[in-house]
């Protein structure tokens, strides 16, 4: 995900340089730019959505979510374009094209179902480029941010973790939560409403 956003930042950063600074052929660039754009997140999905993982549980994105940020982003030409005459039609396009294209891998998702998470003996496998992954035996805290329907987990001596909840079924999520429970081996916290999540098995 920081990957994702460092390379739509760069993206996105260049297409507003292209608004208020005069480049040579500025269109030409912004499209080989935007081409090499979609290209890597076009790569990036096939590549997690054809990774096969073994594990003790697998948990299958059912979703995914249009990110806020890419709302945002997109929206801040269009309102430009009201107040500066340098913002033309193509810029808008080209800042809701990442939308849409979002938009279409949420509809990718949904039909290919492609692995999220592996647990595998005690460890928590994410699906992405780096084969992101937890220790479950140092895991203290499991949170339900009820806002955004994220879940926070917190490791002694690793980086936090977030996923989305509405991305999964909500058995494989209750699965999820026993097998951490058990697999902990500190003091584990989890919150009230997260509680109630397992509860309803």
């Amino acid at each position: 995900m920081k990957r994702q956003l460092i390379i739509l930042t760069i993206y996105l950063g260049i297409l507003m340089l292209t608004t208020f600074v005069d480049i040579p052929y500025s269109n030409s660039f912004v499209i080989v730019l935007t081409v090499l754009f979609f290209g890597y997140l076009i790569y990036e999905f096939n590549s997690i959505a054809n990774t096969k993982i073994e594990g003790d549980l697998i948990l299958r994105r059912q979703t995914k979510m249009v990110r806020p940020l890419f709302i945002l982003l997109a929206l801040i030409p269009s309102v430009g374009y009201f107040i500066n005459d340098r913002i033309n039609f193509f810029q808008i396009v080209l800042s809701w094209s990442v939308v849409i294209f979002d938009i279409v891998t949420i509809v990718l998702t949904m039909k290919l179902k492609p692995i999220g998470m592996v647990i595998k003996e005690k460890k928590l496998i994410l699906n992405d480029f780096r084969n992101t992954n937890r220790n479950l035996s140092q895991l203290k805290s499991m949170k339900l941010n009820g806002f955004t329907n994220e879940i926070e987990m917190t490791f002694v001596n690793e980086k936090r973790l977030y996923f989305n909840r509405s991305e999964y079924l909500a058995f494989d999520i209750q699965s999820l939560i026993s097998i951490c429970i058990d697999a902990s081996q500190v003091q584990l916290s989890i919150s009230d409403n997260l509680k109630n999540v397992n509860n309803c098995r």
